[in-house]
């Protein structure tokens, strides 16, 4: 008989994530009987504050109790509950989290989040783009490329561009030879005229930097080109004819460990000076944590190829973000427009934020993109609540749990109301800046090929949606094609030349279309809603245009009925319903 939903702007006003200096209004509705009511807020400068809250009007049988709050001037999170009478009970979130309606708790309730933040704004080209993500030795080999020539130890070479990846592994588990199929930097300029057929205007790049690995996430000199792949001037040249052609690149950027076969650490000796694995000397001894020198050292989930650097050493701190030739503004004065932290979770806060400084001040217009996997507005590592949209650090998050949830949606393992649900909690949580600006993908080189999940109808449905829905979208190459793969190395199949899914590709051009000509589908208001078990809806709306996109996971034919739209829907299809409205004259 208690009552509190945390979206219903009559309980929380204004709703989902507030600018520093706001103040926000809580109501609850109660039963008559109970007179004494107050809401416990908590944020980390405040600690835990009780106020209680005054009647602010009568209904039939209750009364609705009202406070309002300052969130105060630091970007933080703010959490709350309810209590009554004499803590006799409390009411506080629902039980899975998500926000919404809660519940009554006898003790110990589940607060619910309010994001505090920065006002902060991401730049109009990335929030227009549709990114396609490379991972360049498996996109397309140019016609000029020897990849005998340009190899390195301990490679394997396919002769036949369509074989299978694969690792060759010690008794360790330890990969002992990579294997290369060629793909380079003049090969996907080779496909230009590809990709720009498709509706690309934003290209990210796993790793391009001198490594000895074919993912290349063990860097072995962040400054150089990886030799299989091209040279400094040819990936300047490269930029240059790409922003001519109107598309970016964003570079990954890996930067919570090296290669042990780097420069810096030159474990194998493969480099011609001191690293810190070879002399206490080095000048690049102090950016990693020896334990007993030289054998052991902190390294990426264990494993030795890569080493774990210190973040906050001066001297690492020089080299990647604050001398003029550092990592971050290096690349970005050579034609990239962004960066994707890789593993963000694994750096420190300060450390992200002065990486958006240096970006921000070599070039206005850069973005800065997060790794994560779980919600980023309180995503908690290393026993701490990490601070990723709070307007000093990401443009934004790679959008992960969008992902997961969609597919157990359009698999049938949760209901149109759960879905609902899961998008409505991230959509509270983040400001709105952030949730504009999410990384929308269906699969990355982590990840399980989205082809391999689901079925091809019920992906052209996620197609339209991740086009149509808010957030930039992401499309791992080769998924367009129907690529399909489980996990590493699978998943890193080459590029089917010659071998496409037409009908799947003519999909993806379709959707793609229908983001870039529609506005609506980059700017537009979102409202998130279910028909029933099954039927799925969200609505995109501006000043001229209204976009209503319904989604069915059943396996018949589906009713809907939304406002004044009603009609029927296909098992696994989605519907896009498009207007222009009449504007006042």
């Amino acid at each position: 008989m208690i009552y509190h939903n945390s979206q219903e702007e009559y309980y929380r006003s204004p709703l989902g994530a507030l600018e520093t200096g706001s103040d926000i209004t809580l109501r609850i509705k109660v039963p008559d009987k109970i007179n004494n009511v107050y809401v416990y807020y908590w944020t980390e400068s405040t600690g835990n504050v009780k106020v209680q809250m005054s009647l602010f009007e009568k209904l039939d049988g209750y009364g609705v109790y009202s406070a309002k709050i300052n969130v105060g001037m630091k970007p933080q999170l703010l959490w709350y509950n309810f209590s009554f009478e004499e803590e006799e009970f409390f009411y506080g979130n629902n039980e899975d989290g998500l926000g919404g309606e809660g519940k009554v708790y006898k003790e110990k309730p589940l607060s619910y989040q309010v994001t505090i933040y920065k006002k902060f704004s991401v730049p109009t080209w990335y929030k227009e783009s549709v990114v396609y993500q490379i991972f360049p030795d498996r996109f397309n080999k140019s016609k000029n490329q020897d990849p005998f020539k340009a190899g390195k130890k301990n490679a394997l070479i396919h002769l036949d561009w369509n074989d299978d990846p694969h690792y060759i592994r010690n008794e360790k588990g330890e990969v002992i030879y990579w294997d290369f199929f060629g793909g380079d930097l003049e090969g996907v300029m080779e496909k230009i005229d590809y990709l720009q057929e498709l509706g690309i205007n934003c290209i990210y790049f796993n790793p391009v930097f001198e490594a000895r690995s074919n993912h290349r996430y063990d860097t072995g000199d962040y400054h150089r080109i990886d030799p299989m792949l091209g040279t400094n001037e040819y990936f300047e040249k490269m930029t240059k004819e790409l922003a001519k052609k109107g598309i970016k690149v964003i570079l990954d950027g890996v930067f919570s460990h090296t290669g042990a076969d780097s420069i810096y650490f030159n474990k194998f000796s493969n480099y011609d000076s001191d690293g810190a694995y070879n002399s206490q000397n080095s000048k690049y001894f102090n950016w990693y944590i020896f334990g007993k020198y030289p054998e052991k050292y902190e390294s990426w989930w264990g494993i030795t190829d890569l080493p774990n650097v210190d973040e906050m050493e001066p001297g690492y701190q020089d080299f990647i973000y604050n001398n003029p030739d550092g990592v971050i503004r290096y690349w970005l004065e050579k034609g990239a427009s962004g960066w994707r932290l890789d593993v963000v979770d694994e750096l420190p806060e300060q450390f992200i934020k002065e990486i958006r400084k240096a970006a921000k001040a070599t070039k206005e217009e850069a973005v800065i993109i997060g790794e994560v996997w779980e919600d980023a507005s309180n995503k908690v590592s290393y026993g701490r609540s990490r601070e990723y949209l709070l307007g000093d650090e990401l443009d934004g998050a790679t959008n992960y749990p969008l992902r997961e949830m969609l597919i157990s949606y359009i698999n049938g393992e949760i209901t149109a109301e759960k879905f609902h649900r899961k998008i409505m909690n991230i959509y509270e949580n983040y400001p709105k800046e952030s949730f504009y600006s999410t990384f929308n993908i269906l699969g990355s080189h982590d990840v399980e090929r989205i082809g391999s999940l689901i079925s091809k109808e019920k992906l052209k449905a996620c197609v339209y949606f991740q086009m149509a829905f808010p957030g930039v979208p992401v499309i791992y190459y080769g998924d367009e094609s129907g690529l399909k793969g489980h996990k590493d190395p699978d998943n890193r199949k080459t590029y089917p030349w010659g071998n496409q899914d037409k009908d799947l590709l003519e999909t993806y051009k379709e959707a793609i279309k229908m983001r870039k000509e529609h506005k609506v589908f980059v700017e537009g208001s979102f409202t998130s809603g279910f028909c029933n078990d099954n039927v799925y809806y969200f609505k995109r709306e501006n000043e001229e245009e209204l976009a209503i996109i319904v989604l069915n996971n059943a396996s018949e034919e589906s009713e809907y009925k939304i406002d004044s739209y009603q009609g029927k829907i296909m098992a696994g299809e989605v519907t896009v319903l498009y207007k222009k409205k009449v504007l006042k004259s």
